[in-house]
C-alpha cells in the first residue's frame, strides 16, 4: 500500500489541474505554495513514484526539458514552444493516420509533436 503524503497529494493535484505538462521546476514552484519547504529531491522522488503507479506520465520531447502530466488525460499530442520552451496539450488526432503506415506493418501507437511559438510568444 502506498503512503499518501502532503507532498504526493499536492503534486498529484497540480498535475491533474495543470492543463499542460509541467517540468520539475514548475512543479516545485507550484507545490511550495501548498507545502512550503518542499525540496527538489522530493519532487523527483514523488514523480518517479507517481509514474511507477501509473498516475503520471513522462513527456519527453527532443530538445526540451522533461515534463510530466497526469495519466488520466487519454490519447493526445503536444505542442512545444521553441521560444519559452513550454509544452502544451493538443486535443484530437490526425484522422487517417493509419493510412501512412507502410504495407505489412502494424501500427500500435504514435506520438505527434508540433513545434513553433505559443500564443504568448507570438504576441511578444
Amino acid at each position: 500500500m502506498e503512503r499518501t503524503t502532503r507532498q504526493r497529494r499536492a503534486l498529484s493535484r497540480i498535475l491533474a489541474e495543470a492543463g499542460r505538462p509541467l517540468n520539475a521546476i514548475e512543479l516545485l514552484d507550484l507545490a511550495r505554495l501548498e507545502v512550503p519547504g518542499m525540496g527538489q529531491a522530493t519532487v523527483y522522488r514523488t514523480l518517479k513514484d507517481l509514474i511507477n503507479h501509473d498516475e503520471a506520465i513522462l513527456v519527453e520531447i527532443p530538445g526540451a526539458v522533461p515534463a510530466y502530466e497526469h495519466s488520466h488525460r487519454g490519447h493526445h499530442h503536444h505542442f512545444h514552444c521553441t521560444v519559452c520552451t513550454k509544452i502544451f496539450e493538443v486535443d484530437g488526432c490526425v484522422p487517417g493516420i493509419e493510412g501512412i503506415v507502410p504495407s505489412g506493418f502494424q501500427l500500435t501507437g504514435h506520438e505527434i509533436i508540433l513545434s513553433g511559438r505559443c500564443v504568448d510568444c507570438v504576441i511578444q
